[in-house]
């Protein structure tokens, strides 16, 4: 497991399993998910219960962006503390994420979600993402040049 930071001590922070997935296309290009009014990241989310973190990257991605993925690979596990707004409350996360490679395969719907996919090379995304742990996962996989 990589921890990407240190708790705060004086800090209570919640447990959030979560799974996401770096997906690449045919030109090389990671697939990243614009949440409408907050920021890119890459596709997944909470796991739920009766889920395990694969499941959790084919239901995310096909919410998310309407597609479906092949050749899933488990990468690593990452850690992460953090605060996040969500649904009008501020929540101190302790994320643990399982971390997947992936190509993408064939849209089959569209997104649920409200949501825009988009597509980079891995040096046109470094910084761009709203989550800091994602930004350093972006460079564990793909290293700064």
């Amino acid at each position: 497991m990589i921890r990407v930071n240190e708790p705060d001590s004086n800090i209570t922070y919640e447990d959030r399993y979560s799974s996401y997935a770096i997906i690449k296309n045919d030109n090389e290009e990671i697939a990243v998910v614009e949440m409408v009014g907050w920021g890119y990241i890459f596709p997944g989310g909470k796991i739920e219960k009766n889920e395990n973190s694969y499941e959790t990257i084919k239901r995310e991605t096909l919410e998310e962006i309407g597609y479906e993925v092949s050749d899933l690979e488990y990468y690593e596990k990452f850690e992460t503390f953090y605060q996040i707004s969500s649904r009008g409350r501020f929540i101190n996360c302790h994320n643990i994420a399982d971390i997947y490679l992936g190509k993408m395969k064939d849209k089959v719907m569209e997104p649920i979600e409200n949501t825009n996919l988009h597509w980079f090379k891995p040096n046109e995304l470094y910084g761009k993402l709203k989550l800091d742990f994602q930004n350093v996962i972006l460079e564990t996989i793909y290293p700064k040049e």
